[in-house]
């Protein structure tokens, strides 16, 4: 009898743990989604990605260097004056 009072005990003790631990990433998880500085990305936040005429590389649409066309995107000056020296 005593064996069967320990287990029950036993069994209490790990379910309360259990549920508390539960509680307390669902609480984490809360504030972590609840947080008004949390950044939200969303596809309106995302930039327009454009290539270097020179070296390939893609980057944000607002760093680009322009040739004087306009029609051509380069991620330095130096490398605008390089593909129009060619």
């Amino acid at each position: 009898m005593k064996l069967l009072a320990w287990a029950l005990l036993i069994f209490a003790v790990i379910w309360v743990l259990r549920s508390k631990a539960k509680a307390r990433q669902k609480a984490a998880r809360d504030f972590e989604a609840a947080r008004p500085d949390a950044p939200m990305h969303t596809e309106a936040d995302a930039e327009v990605m454009v290539i270097c005429r020179e070296c390939g590389v893609h980057f944000p649409v607002s760093e680009a260097v322009r040739d004087a066309s306009g029609r051509h995107s380069f991620c330095s000056i130096e490398h605008r004056q390089q593909y129009l020296g060619h």
